[in-house]
């Protein structure tokens, strides 16, 4: 509510073009809500009115904008799934660094002997190509 009276933008959004130009009551926003949510308990197997309303938008923005959906790059696609892989890879990594590191070295076997040697030269890499303090 705070936001429709003082921001300008959401007036804007709304086709308002002055401040204060329309009032609204608190409980129009609540029983819109209730209104959907009646109308979805009533028709179970029909659209979803709000998404519905939003693939309009969306439809109506791509035709003003000019905007060709035919072509899609990759990466926009999936940037959020890779940014969970890429976050899930690095815990993983950042685990199996402290466990190797955290082991005596006689219970290390050899492959986990290189790898600790991979991490410490790794370490002593990132750390050179940091700028020094004075």
């Amino acid at each position: 509510m705070e936001q429709f009276y003082f921001n300008y933008q959401i007036n804007y959004a709304l086709g308002i073009r002055t401040l204060g130009e329309m009032n609204l009551a608190p409980r129009t926003i609540y029983e819109f809500r209730e209104r959907i949510y009646q109308y979805t308990l009533a028709h179970p197997g029909e659209d979803d009115l709000i998404f519905e309303q939003f693939i309009k938008l969306t439809e109506n923005f791509i035709k003003v904008a000019g905007i060709d959906t035919d072509e899609q790059r990759m990466d926009s696609s999936f940037i959020s799934s890779n940014i969970k892989k890429a976050g899930r890879l690095s815990l993983a990594y950042d685990v199996l660094e402290q466990a190797v590191k955290t082991l005596p070295k006689e219970y290390l076997s050899e492959p986990l002997k290189k790898l600790l040697e991979r991490f410490i030269s790794e370490q002593s890499t990132y750390d050179s190509d940091k700028p020094k303090e004075t």
